[in-house]
This record gives structure tokens, sequence and C-alpha cells, in this order.
């Protein structure tokens, strides 16, 4: 007869089978975190998708309940961001090429400081006006044909302010200088529309008269300086289309 072999023992498991989820969990996430310490010096936008990354893993991990590691317009708005910066980028590059190729420099002002009013580009009077008139010079539209077109790619609302000196100009048709900033800056605005096609609803005009100098009103270069015309290329706002765009582009 043959002799019947003793049952081998199961092996008992060493640990819980949780236990052995919970330290894959413990290792992808002191992965991840080394991972977030090499990649200190990139870009934010991609710090925040590997957030969202990282949360699309965990789904599976966490037993059926979804865990909002990320929310996803959190990565959208970053990259509504990163988008936007380069768009004004762009925009000043162009304007500057502009003013290179116009020969404009001592003329032509471009603030590329991206803050709360957007890009500014400031217009010397001599450009644009005789002393006391409101009235566009012929030489000045080339000049303005150039910047409707910039302001159309852009695709921003633009504010155009109209400033002057301390000084009523003598037999002028307009009685304050307040008036004669307005009237400034609204033909420039109406040149942009009816000349050059572009959609009025984008555009503000405003007149500060002599009221917002850029220097003191002590010398005449001071007052040269004082009477410009700034046009402003505004930042996204949540009403705008450009926005919206963005929005329906890069949300999943």
């Amino acid at each position: 007869m043959k002799k019947r072999q003793p049952r081998k023992k199961r092996a008992q498991p060493s640990a819980p089978f949780f236990l052995v989820t919970f330290s894959d969990l413990a290792i992808l996430l002191l992965t991840f975190f080394i991972l977030l310490l090499s990649m200190a010096t990139l870009d934010k936008i991609k710090i925040v998708q590997s957030l969202g990354t990282l949360r699309d893993s965990l789904g599976v991990l966490n037993l059926g309940r979804q865990t909002e590691v990320s929310p996803v317009p959190v990565v959208v708005t970053a990259q509504i961001q990163e988008v936007e910066q380069i768009q004004m980028e762009e925009v000043i590059n162009a304007i500057q090429a502009m003013v290179q190729a116009t020969g404009l420099e001592d003329s032509v002002e471009v603030d590329s400081q991206q803050d709360t009013e957007g890009i500014k580009v400031t217009l010397a009077e001599e450009i644009l006006f005789d002393r006391g008139r409101a009235e566009i010079k012929p030489a000045a539209f080339p000049i303005l044909d150039q910047l409707a077109a910039i302001i159309h790619q852009s695709k921003r609302k633009v504010r155009i302010e109209g400033h002057t000196d301390n000084v009523q100009v003598p037999a002028s048709r307009y009685p304050t200088n307040w008036e004669l900033s307005t009237a400034r800056s609204v033909n420039v605005v109406k040149y942009f529309v009816q000349a050059r096609n572009l959609d009025p609803r984008i555009f503000v005009a405003a007149g500060y008269g002599e009221f917002s100098p850029v220097v003191p009103n002590i010398t005449e270069s001071n007052r040269a300086k004082n009477r410009r015309v700034e046009i402003y290329f505004e930042g996204l706002d949540e009403e705008s289309q450009e926005l919206q765009r963005l929005r329906e582009m890069l949300t999943p």
C-alpha cells in the first residue's frame, strides 16, 4: 500500500490584506512628494496637473469613494492664466516692433508691467493732435491703423484716456482742458470704430484733463509729457468672450 502523504499546511498571511493596500498607498504618496521636490523649479501649471493626476490615481484606492484632491477648475484657471500671459506678451512684442519700425521711440512708450491696469501704450500729443485741438492729424493715421490691427488680434477690451497739462490754450473751442482731453479720447475711439471697423463694444473713452499728470507741470518739457493719450489693453474679465472660449477649450 502506498503511504499517505501528509497534507501541507497552507501558509498563513503575515499581515492583513488591507495593510498591503495601505503600504502601497504610503509608497505612492512618498514617491509623489519626492517627485514634487524634484520639480520645485518647474512651472506651477505642471505641478497643478500632477495633482490632478494623483487625484485620478487615488480614485481606485478609496473603496469606491471619490476623493477630491485637486478640482478641475483649479487646473483650468492656471492654464488660462498662462495663456493670457502669452497673449499679453505677444501684444507687447507687436507694439514694440511697430514703434521701432516707425522710429517713434521718443514719442510712444509701452508699459510692459502687466498689472491690474493691463498693458499701457502712451502716445505723445505731437503725434496725434495740434495744440488745443482734438482733430486727429492725417499723419497719425498709419500709426492708428497699425494699433487697430493689434487691437483686433488681441481680442481685448481697450480703454482710451486723454490727458492735458495745466495750461488753458487761448482761443480754443473747448472751455476746459477736461473737455479737450475727453474729445481727443472720443475721436481716437471713433477712428478705430468708423475708419477701421472695430467693435465699438470693446472701447471705453475717458478724459482726465490736467488732473492726472505723470510729472509736475513746472517746465515746458514736463507739460509736454503730460499732454498725451493712453491706450490700455485690459486683462480678461469674467464676461469676456475670449475667457469663455478659453474655458471651453481647456475644460475636460
